[in-house]
């Protein structure tokens, strides 16, 4: 496992792999057809299907519960709260993660 990089001791990491929930902050997370933003301060994950990505029955914004395996090379997994009352938990399954990036947040 590749730990976060850094380009100085003071500055947040820039990428991560794996991605544990514990870094905090925006970060994107690149799969083969999508992308999934992840507020970790928030506490909340949005998949944002690209061209030809399968579609979903959950769109937007989700109050994230816990990620289970988000790494670069492999595909990702992590639990979200249901809208649905019959379920606690969804749990997303992401194709092959290609990178992970630390995102600023606009002022």
């Amino acid at each position: 496992m590749t730990e976060p990089e850094a380009s100085s001791p003071d500055q947040a990491p820039t990428t991560a792999t794996p991605l544990t929930g514990e870094e905090g902050g925006l970060w994107r997370v690149h799969t083969i057809g999508s992308l999934h933003s992840f507020d970790l301060d928030a506490g909340t994950v949005e998949r944002l299907p690209g061209a030809g990505a399968a579609v979903i029955d959950f769109p937007g914004s989700h109050p994230l519960l816990e990620i289970i395996h988000c790494t670069v090379g492999a595909g990702g997994y992590w639990a979200i709260e249901s809208d649905d009352p019959r379920f606690s938990y969804l749990a997303h399954t992401s194709s092959t993660i290609s990178h992970i990036e630390r995102v600023e947040r606009d002022s």
